[in-house]
């Protein structure tokens, strides 16, 4: 059992609480409170089951998404609940994000938006420099941003959420997509340049080529 004990008066040591008398026994001598207990000083009881950065115990908890939700939005959300709740705590009480999952979202849009930036450097420079010719370079750079838009309307469309595993797929699609589309760039290329176009030809052998 546990017992909350609060005194008044000139305690100042454990002696001092071990020295309290209880009762007179039946000899005439005082039962002292350090005859029936152990008395010292302890660490703090433990009362949680969760520490914060080892400053004591704090009361933690989860926010879980519904399925479907844009995790983006609910974070959004949820952090403008907190703030809400904070104003409303007494002094010392303070509420700590320990995860938010926002970061790593955000860093796969990023990275996605930095591939394809980089793919469309690299591609505009490859057809530049070895087939010399402009034109071919602008093909491959526009078909970059007009797949991941079809990307993303086929994901709305059936409902799928941007979340990081779609961005990542995204991400490695792009380097496919610049892969098939050089390759197809340079086959059309060396087949023109033993078939010259015309206009009755001319959509018979990219066809054909690609």
């Amino acid at each position: 059992a546990e017992h909350m004990v609060r005194t008044t008066g000139y305690l100042t040591s454990i002696e001092d609480i071990k020295s309290l008398p209880l009762k007179v026994t039946d000899k005439g001598t005082p039962l002292l409170l350090g005859d029936i207990a152990d008395i010292n000083l302890g660490p703090q009881m433990r009362r949680g089951i969760s520490e914060l950065n080892g400053e004591g115990e704090a009361v933690g908890g989860v926010i879980v998404m519904r399925y479907g939700e844009n995790a983006s939005e609910v974070i959004s959300k949820v952090k403008d609940k907190l703030e809400d709740l904070q104003r409303s705590l007494p002094d010392g009480v303070e509420i700590v994000t320990t995860y938010d999952r926002s970061t790593l979202i955000n860093a796969a849009v990023d990275n996605l938006w930095k591939k394809l930036a980089e793919e469309f450097i690299v591609v505009a420079i490859v057809c530049a420099l070895f087939l010399f010719h402009i034109r071919s370079s602008l093909v491959i750079a526009l078909s970059l941003p007009v797949g991941i838009l079809a990307a993303f309307i086929v994901m709305h469309s059936q409902g799928i959420n941007a979340n990081i595993m779609s961005l990542g797929g995204i991400a490695i699609a792009i380097g496919a997509m610049v892969d098939g589309a050089i390759v197809m760039i340079e086959n059309v290329h060396k087949h023109i340049e033993r078939t010259p176009l015309t206009d009755k030809n001319r959509w018979q052998v990219i066809g054909k080529r690609s």
